[in-house]
Formats: structure tokens, sequence, C-alpha cells
């Protein structure tokens, strides 16, 4: 690598310490994209547990002749669903000898069975949380894993407990493949652990999406259908779930690469309301310093609640995103929906990935607490050592004293580079701006015991890449020729009070 390309590469990896003293590193945030859903018309009906009366598209009417209400049983809220198939203009058939109701909504078909936890879609078995019931002579059935298998979303009020189901005009099946997602991460992961398929669908549906890799969290000791079968009191997921010591070895949580991502997806099914217990371990013993950790999950009629939060309190460490919640059909638009809606870090125009800023903050202005603090970047800097800093104009202006950053610039074996003033003084010619240097003490700390002026033969220029969004008019920049001979930068700058005058061009 030439001089002149090592000097490209340390500008865009600066490690910056500002006093007093704040560290930064600095980042563009993604602009927020727009929805994969194209905007159209929908239908929004309301219910309420005890209330006889939905709304329509803000219509009230009665659920039906006989006053049946929704209600909740085990903490999930049945509703009687023939007055909500029918509104948004789907069939219900009802089989009394086989006590099995048939929902048909455009190409999609469920089956449910009074008493039984298991239902087809599609004829695809699925397992409920909670079974169908008949009261009052109507059938009331899990409202979240109806509306979500007909890809309709249901949000439920708790204050007023109320359901919302929103029925989009565009809910038809798609075969097209979705385009890759060019505003996410440049690297990211999604980390996953699926009991039946489910939680893998959506895995690799982000996957896709974003072009991340995957990872499967397997457990050493496979679960089988029947340690699934949570509605038996023996099974194995009854067992653990009663087990406050519970924990679950996997075959590995090593994940392959790991230092190089930016962004980690961690997905799982949603237990007795929790993530499941299986990543606890992945979780656990993972540093996720410097990532951004995005959780997801899937049940068939379980809401989010506080498990994505509970999941975080597992470490102390990472930026972690409010997590997300998916049905057992999610597609591929209501994937790449919240995707876009993510505040993620991007890929910039140079190819790197912003990461979310971390600011170190310290009141107590000494040598010593200015390399702990420096310490916490993590910067290894490499080769040949520039410490930039302003050397101060002369007898006493502001400027970091060598006193005060001498340990810092010594441990890093760095040379005290500036450049020659635009605006005159005693620093706009070469010679004056050394004696200044000199009178300062700032060569007593500088490796060899001398400091550089950059533009003592000349400049150079380096080009300023165009924004992730926007232009510029900026092209290039000039900075002393001296730059190149440097492999890695520290800037140590310090906040002044200064007039600041109005110039008229």
């Amino acid at each position: 690598m030439t001089k002149a390309k090592k000097s490209i590469a340390f500008i865009t990896a600066m490690a910056v310490v500002c006093l007093a003293f704040g560290l930064f590193a600095w980042h563009t945030n993604k602009p927020q994209g727009e929805s994969a859903l194209a905007a159209s018309a929908e239908q929004i009906l309301t219910l309420q547990i005890g209330n006889p009366q939905m709304t329509v598209d803000g219509e009230s009417v009665n659920i039906d002749d006989s006053g049946t209400v929704p209600v909740i049983i085990d903490e999930r809220t049945l509703l009687p669903v023939r007055a909500v198939v029918e509104a948004v203009g789907g069939t219900v058939e009802w089989d009394g000898d086989t006590r099995t109701t048939t929902l048909t909504y455009k190409n999609d078909v469920i089956k449910l069975t009074i008493d039984s936890t298991t239902a087809y879609l599609n004829d695809a078995a699925q397992t409920l949380d909670v079974t169908p019931v008949i009261i009052n002579d109507r059938t009331m059935l899990p409202i979240r894993f109806i509306a979500e298998s007909f890809k309709f979303t249901v949000d439920w009020d708790g204050d007023t407990q109320t359901v919302t189901i929103t029925v989009p005009a565009n809910t038809e099946s798609s075969d097209a493949t979705a385009a890759p997602n060019t505003n996410t991460t440049a690297k990211s992961v999604v980390v996953y652990f699926s009991a039946t398929n489910t939680t893998e669908g959506v895995a690799q549906k982000i996957a896709a999406y974003t072009g991340a890799d995957m990872f499967e969290l397997q457990p050493k000791v496979p679960y089988t259908s029947d340690d699934l079968d949570w509605t038996d009191e023996d099974s194995r997921v009854n067992a653990e779930h009663n087990d406050s010591n519970r924990h679950v070895e996997l075959v590995t949580t090593d994940v392959p690469n790991r230092d190089s991502y930016d962004t980690v997806y961690i997905g799982a099914p949603i237990w007795w309301g929790e993530f499941s217990w299986v990543i606890d371990e992945f979780v656990e013993n993972t540093d996720f310093t410097g990532k951004t950790v995005v959780p997801f999950c899937t049940s068939m009629s379980s809401g989010l609640g506080d498990s994505a939060k509970h999941l975080a309190e597992k470490t102390t460490t990472g930026t972690w995103l409010a997590g997300m919640r998916f049905g057992s059909s999610a597609t591929d638009e209501q994937v790449q929906e919240w995707i876009d809606g993510l505040d993620l870090p991007t890929s910039n125009s140079t190819g790197t990935t912003a990461a979310a800023s971390t600011v170190y903050m310290t009141t107590d202005i000494t040598p010593e607490a200015l390399v702990e603090i420096y310490d916490k970047l993590g910067f290894e800097p490499e080769g040949n050592v520039a410490v930039k800093m302003s050397t101060g104009e002369p007898p006493n202006s502001n400027y970091l004293r060598p006193e005060l950053i001498g340990d810092l610039v010594k441990k890093v074996d760095g040379t005290i580079v500036e450049c020659n003033t635009a605006y005159g003084g005693s620093r706009s010619e070469t010679e004056m701006h050394k004696q200044v240097i000199e009178d300062h003490g700032l060569n007593a700390i500088s490796k060899d015991g001398k400091a550089d002026i950059m533009d003592e033969d000349g400049s150079m220029t380096i080009p300023v890449p165009a924004p992730a969004s926007g232009t510029s008019t900026i092209t290039e920049d000039y900075v002393g020729a001296h730059l190149a001979n440097y492999d890695s930068l520290i800037s140590l700058a310090h906040f002044k009070g200064q007039v600041i005058r109005l110039l008229r061009w």
C-alpha cells in the first residue's frame, strides 16, 4: 500500500479524543426506508372484551343477534370469529359431527377443532397455545392466530381491552422474490433457534432481504415432537419451564467470524410468554460490545410483551433494539417493512459500516484519566503514529498542556503533528511555528523529541467521498504532504471559548 493510500485509510478509522474528555465514534444513521407495502385501502375492525358490538371501518354493528361478546381465557383473546371473517369477505363452515370449523379467506384455509390444540393452515399442522371453545352456542377462536394466518395485523390495547384488526388490500400471497435491501448493514448475521421451523422461516426471510449470514443454535439433545407437547404435564418443555435452574446446553455458541458482524438478529419461538430459554446460553455467553442486537420471535397467539426486554437483561453488552413478534404465516412484506423501520448501522459511501455512536466521558482531568478513557476505545494504532493537536498561539493561549497529554502520546509512541495556520500569526510560517512548539514543551513528549509540521514541504490532496445520501460540492481535501508518512492518526481536540466573527464574502 502506498503512503497516500494509507493516509486515506486511517482518516476513516480515526480515534477522536475531546476534552473534557468526550470520545466519539461518529456514524450516519440509516435513513428511514419507505414501507415495503404499497399504500392502499384497508379495512379496520375493532372488538372490545365484553362488548356485543364491533366496528367495521368506523361503523358500529352487532357481532350477532345473540349478544355474543369477545372473552379472555388463559390470557388469550377469543372472538366469535364468524363475524370477523364474514365482515372481510371470507367464509365460515361448521361440521357438527367433527366439531370442526373451516375458515376460508382468499387463498388460505384454516381448520380448527373444538378443544384441540392442533390447527391446520393450508393443510400444514400448527400447534395452538389455547384451544377453541363453544360459549353460548358460538364458536370462540383465538383471534391472533387466525388473523395473522390470513395476513391481517392485530393490535391489543390493554387499557381499553380492545382488539384492532387491520386487513390490508394487498393480502394476496405472492411468489415474487424480494429485492435485497440496500440500506441495511454491510455485515449482519441471523442467529436463531427454531423448534418447529416457524422461526427458521422468518430467519430465512431476514437473511434474504438483508444479505445476512445465518447461524442456527442447536441443543445438544434435540427436541422431539413429544418433548414440545406443552399440553402434556410430563413433557420436556413443561419440566424445563418448571425448573428455575434449567439450562439447555447447545452444540456451540461460537458464531464463525462473529467479530466481523455489526448487527446480530436473534430469533426464537415464544414459550410461556418469553423467548425460548434454549437461546439463553448464547445470549449470556456472547460479548455484543459494539454491535446492534435485534431480537425477533414467533408465536401462534402470544404477543411480544416484555419478552425482548427480559432477553436483553440477560447480558450487559450491545445496543439492543425493540423486538418484533411474527405469526406463523409471516410474509416477506411484513418482514421487509419491519426491517426498513429499524434504526440500524448502515454502509456508507466508502463501503465501511457506520456503527452506532459510543461516547465516553470523564470529569477527572488528569493524565491517568486520559489514558484510561483512550483505552476504552479499543483502538490499536499501527505503524507510524501521528497525534494531531492544536499547538496553540503564544504566549499563553488555549492548548493541551504536555503535562496532561504526555503519557498518552508516549503510550502510542506518537509524533505530535500540526500544519501552519492560514490566518497569520506566530504559526503561519514553519520556523516560527517550530519555535512555538518548542516553547510549549511539545517536542519533549513527541517521538524522537521532534514534532512535525506536516505542510513544511507542501501539501497533498485526498479524495472526499460523496455522502451516503445527498450530494456534496467538496470532492477533495488539502492536507500537509507529511501526512503520507503516517499509518495511524489520533486527534486530540479541546473545547474553548472564542469570538465568532461574521465574514462577508
